[in-house]
């Protein structure tokens, strides 16, 4: 398991970093597992989440939570992600994550959280943990100050 916090993951709905970085965690680990997921709270959430299974459309959902912004953006079959993984009605329900027919309504995150499972890695003490140094290019810097620092 390989689990990545990345503050230039986080992005106001224009770029999909977390889509990009899937796609070529894609190319790189054919037949792996990859959940991706960032949120990021202007007053309203934006949030971005993608689940790859192989042998499974790639499940993607990006957007902002309230009426009064653009439409949800979804693509990929989600019944065919719930049946690859065993996910039933009665597990979401049990998970408390509710799945609308209208994609700004539902709970994308918790479906991530959830399709992560056992693997899970965030707040665990027996993972190893390591920390180095990242590079951006030019244009995520842009984007990281725009979003973390107000500068843009």
């Amino acid at each position: 398991m390989i689990a990545i916090s990345d503050p230039s993951l986080a992005d106001h709905g224009e770029d999909r970093p977390v889509l990009k970085a899937v796609e070529s965690f894609q190319k790189r680990y054919p037949g792996a597992r990859i959940i991706g997921s960032a949120e990021i709270d202007y007053g309203a959430s934006h949030t971005e989440d993608v689940i790859s299974l192989p042998g499974v459309e790639t499940l993607f959902s990006e957007g902002w939570p309230t009426e009064d912004t653009p439409d949800w953006v979804i693509t990929g079959d989600l019944q065919a992600v719930l049946d690859a993984l065993g996910i039933t009605p009665e597990i979401l329900a049990e998970e408390g994550i509710e799945l609308h027919d209208e994609p700004r309504y539902s709970n994308w995150s918790g479906l991530s959280r959830l399709v992560q499972g056992l693997w899970e890695p965030w707040g665990r003490t027996d993972l190893q943990m390591s920390v180095f140094w990242v590079q951006h290019t030019e244009d995520y810097v842009g984007l990281m100050e725009e979003i973390w620092l107000n500068q843009g």
